[in-house]
């Protein structure tokens, strides 16, 4: 077996990792995890080996018994279910235990190989898709309210130049059939894995129900598409008031470059005021939540920490071993690894160009917004930058894994253990039950709103704290639809090729030769 340190783009669960296996959207021949041993029990013994020397709640793992015969998903699941310190990483949601550690089988053909120049250590690697981002689930109602049992999709977000963008669908379409089957509760999981996880070139049709005003038949064919994370930028202006809004999915190091150029347009729009609408964004790579969070701050996080770190005891117990491994310097003082805000070079650019220097932030979040997202609030608020939360309460996700590649000749496996815990500059957490908005606003408003429209309750309610004008609408968008229901608590396959959690890199990951 050959054990490699994650050091380029993956393909990574979303925020939570479901105990049995999760959907991959790059598929082995197999269809991904559970049934078939090939390699399986080695694997095992591989993730029970880093369990034991990186799993943030080591010392209880080192008392338990796995079974090595179990399927590779299902031994994870298995054995850290059964413990019961790591209630950080092993949480109770919508109705069920999940868990945010994770392990996928990856096809063969998914490596990439690995490369000391920095400019291929994050290559942008197409997936197949229609361009779907989300999906939440609704219900029709009749006239009274009540439930009729035909199922739909509502669409969160599309990627731009997709498939679906093309089609003129996007945020706020409703999908009620895909290849003339009514969705239901019976294919629901079914229909879902279609849209998001097209097996290659897979063409569809949808019908969609837009607004009330009938329902018409699309047929989409997947493509090869980059998902770049910026969905959405603008700059909202009222008079003196030039308000930026960019709405960002992950915190994906390979799309570095947009969120750059987002955020030069944002500056030499001459903006004041900053919406950053991470109701979608699940996390991804600590680097590039610093870069975000470095050029939001600007001049005021020289020199300041953005993030504390805690591993195990006994990686604690050996600041020099661990600091080599991580790149992270160490705090005697505080007993916590740190790595400062980046106000200078990033990757071969200079942040201090893009730096916006903001007095306060605008976050529009959700249930969704974890990890390296609630990461950045965290961190800015500990430098004493005032950050102003909109919408619901955040995933409440403040610990995050170092990523490893395992290998048994037959496929490859990226396992995501949960490692450490992240503090800002006050040694404050991520509270783990989320954190709480200070305008609490619902996203759903009888549909999704597009993007930039003011029609959505947590835009307006930002871009009226700013300004001190209302900007609602004169007509309620909730009247101009048909009777739908958003679904909660129903569990959907995992299906996420984004880089999703808290993920840290080692040193020689981001070195310039």
């Amino acid at each position: 077996m050959i054990m490699k340190r994650f050091y380029h783009a993956i393909l990574a669960c979303g925020v939570f990792a479901a105990v049995v296996a999760a959907v991959s959207c790059t598929k082995d021949a197999t269809g991904g995890g559970g049934g078939g041993y090939n390699g399986e029990p080695e694997v095992n013994h591989d993730m029970d080996g880093i369990l034991r020397r990186n799993y943030l709640w080591n010392e209880e793992y080192a008392t338990l018994s796995p079974d090595f015969g179990l399927p590779y998903d299902e031994f994870l699941g298995d054995v850290l279910m059964r413990m019961k310190t790591n209630d950080l990483d092993k949480k109770f949601r919508n109705g069920r235990w999940q868990l945010y550690s994770n392990i996928q089988r990856l096809s063969p053909v998914s490596r990439v190989a690995l490369s000391a120049d920095i400019d291929s250590q994050f290559p942008k690697e197409p997936v197949y898709g229609f361009g779907i981002v989300s999906l939440a689930i609704i219900s029709y109602t009749d006239n009274g309210g009540a439930e009729t049992g035909q199922y739909g999709f509502a669409v969160m977000a599309v990627y731009p130049d997709s498939p679906m963008a093309r089609a003129g669908l996007g945020r706020g379409t409703i999908i009620n059939q895909v290849d003339g089957q009514w969705i239901t509760a019976g294919n629901l999981n079914t229909v879902y894995s279609k849209l998001l996880a097209p097996n290659g070139a897979a063409t569809l049709s949808v019908a969609d129900n837009q607004g009330g005003f009938g329902v018409s038949e699309h047929k989409l064919t997947a493509e090869l598409i980059y998902e770049n994370p910026v969905l959405y930028r603008d700059v909202l202006e009222y008079g003196e008031h030039k308000i930026g809004y960019l709405v960002y999915a992950s915190f994906d190091a390979a799309f570095d470059g947009e969120l750059l150029d987002a955020l030069q347009a944002f500056k030499d729009a001459g903006i004041n005021d900053l919406i950053l609408d991470l109701r979608l964004n699940g996390g991804g790579y600590v680097m590039s939540s610093r870069m975000l969070a470095s050029c939001i701050a600007g001049a005021r996080c020289e020199g300041q920490v953005f993030q504390y770190y805690r591993y195990n005891d006994a990686r604690m117990e050996y600041p020099e071993m661990t600091a080599a491994e991580t790149g992270q310097a160490y705090d005697e003082s505080k007993e916590r690894f740190y790595e400062e805000f980046i106000y200078g070079d990033y990757r071969g650019a200079d942040l201090r160009g893009y730096a916006l220097d903001l007095p306060r932030l605008y976050v529009i979040v959700s249930s969704g917004t974890a990890s390296a997202s609630e990461a950045v609030v965290n961190a800015l608020r500990g430098i004493g930058l005032e950050v102003v939360l909109v919408g619901q309460k955040t995933n409440g996700k403040n610990v995050g894994m170092e990523g490893v590649y395992l290998e048994d000749g037959a496929y490859e496996y990226l396992f995501m253990p949960v490692s450490f815990q992240g503090y800002n500059a006050r040694l404050e957490t991520v509270d783990p039950n989320g954190l709480a908005p200070d305008a609490l606003k619902g996203d759903w408003n009888n549909g999704y709103e597009e993007f930039g429209s003011l029609d959505d309750p947590c835009l307006e309610y930002a871009v009226t704290s700013i300004t001190g004008q209302s900007v609602r609408s004169s007509e309620s968008a909730a009247q101009r639809r048909p009777g739908v229901r958003l679904v909660e608590g129903l569990s959907l396959p995992e299906i996420s090729c984004r880089p999703e959690g808290m993920i840290l890199l080692p040193p020689d990951a981001v070195r310039k030769d």
